[in-house]
């Protein structure tokens, strides 16, 4: 029997660079702790790859953190469960929008 797939909760944080997930385990793990999670991701219009944009996890998590986005950019993502059985379909993708980049400010010490 295989594991059922994780549910992506929510979005926890939106920066300019990253995006923090949570989820909730799967509701049947096939009798096997769940190894880690995969977090896949792609930006809005993109295709899924199966190494190419992926973010690993513990078993014990149920948060990861998506780093090295791009400013102002929405992207999708899911997660999946793995175990030594295999791993889980993957969750419903939830959207996310990343933060507007911050604006440099220069400060200038003028000396008397």
């Amino acid at each position: 029997t295989t594991l059922t797939e994780s549910k992506m909760s929510q979005v926890v944080e939106s920066a300019s660079r990253s995006i923090k997930l949570s989820w909730t385990p799967p509701q049947y793990n096939g009798n096997s702790q769940i190894t880690h999670y995969v977090i896949q991701f792609k930006d809005e219009g993109g295709k899924w790859h199966n190494r190419m944009q992926n973010v690993t996890v513990t078993g014990t998590d149920s948060t990861g953190i998506v780093m090295g986005l791009k400013p102002s950019k929405i992207y999708l993502f899911r997660v999946l469960a793995e175990n030594r059985i295999g791993r889980s379909e993957p969750s419903k993708p939830v959207e996310a929008l990343t933060q507007e980049e911050g604006k440099l400010i220069a400060l200038y010490l003028l000396r008397k």
